[in-house]
C-alpha cells in the first residue's frame, strides 16, 4: 500500500494525500479477506464477491480524481 501511495500520491492535492492513504491501505488489507471468502464459495458466488470488491475499489479511488 505504501509503495502504490508514493507511487500515485503526488498526482494528488496535497491535503488529499492522507485519506487516499487510509484508504488505500484498509483496500488492501481487505483484499486478503475477500480472497480468503471467495476461495470458500462456489463459482459463481467466488465471481461476484471479486467482482463487488473490485466495485468499492474502483468507487472509492474514483472519489480522489
Amino acid at each position: 500500500a505504501k509503495m502504490f501511495c508514493d507511487h500515485v500520491g503526488p498526482m494528488l492535492e496535497p491535503e488529499r494525500r492522507d485519506a487516499f492513504g487510509r484508504v488505500v491501505f484498509l483496500i488492501f488489507q481487505l483484499a486478503g479477506g475477500v480472497v480468503r471468502l471467495a476461495l470458500t464459495q462456489d463459482e459463481a458466488e467466488s465471481r461476484r464477491t471479486i467482482d463487488d470488491y473490485r466495485s468499492i475499489i474502483h468507487t472509492q479511488l474514483r472519489l480522489f480524481l
